[in-house]
């Protein structure tokens, strides 16, 4: 089989890698959720005391409890070959293409398959709105609110990009 030229459109193939990478970051955002929101009673602030005039703040107390993160998900990151793409902006999904391109270029130099490679897209501060779905871009007009244009149209996008 011959491979497809620069020019032509994206092939199967490409277009199941980059579906891929998506499933990727959408799982890897799953995962990392339980251990950004857990908090116990000890973690959370204190109420703040208003300190006398003039006076400088004061810090609330340490807690003497080291933080326990839930980094399990790593175990279950098994390939080979390993990267993380981290975003905190939209940039027009650039770290998906990332993510897409490194999994292509692994199966190409190294000749390996597709369970050979693994990625994770953290997805934070801006470009949390990857994560949501066509309908929720167009009900919350969140192209408008990302200031995330259409290239032709120049105006906001009303889907995921």
């Amino acid at each position: 089989m011959s491979r497809p030229s620069k020019n032509e459109t994206r092939t199967p193939r490409r277009q199941f890698l980059g579906e891929i990478a998506v499933g990727a970051a959408a799982l890897a955002a799953a995962a990392c959720a339980p251990a950004a929101t857990a908090t116990t009673a000890a973690s959370q602030a204190p109420t703040p005391v208003t300190p006398p005039a003039g006076a400088p703040p004061t810090p609330p107390p340490m807690s003497d409890e080291p933080t326990k993160w839930d980094a399990s998900w790593m175990d279950r990151i098994t390939a080979r070959h390993k990267a993380v793409f981290d975003s905190p902006e939209i940039e027009e999904g650039t770290a998906l293409y990332h993510a897409m391109s490194y999994l292509g270029s692994v199966k190409d130099v190294f000749g390996t398959g597709d369970s050979d490679a693994s990625v994770v897209v953290v997805l934070r501060h801006r470009a949390v709105p990857l994560l949501f779905n066509d309908a929720m871009w167009a009900k919350y007009n969140i192209g408008a609110e990302t200031s995330t244009t259409d290239e032709k149209t120049k105006k906001p996008v009303m889907r995921n990009v």
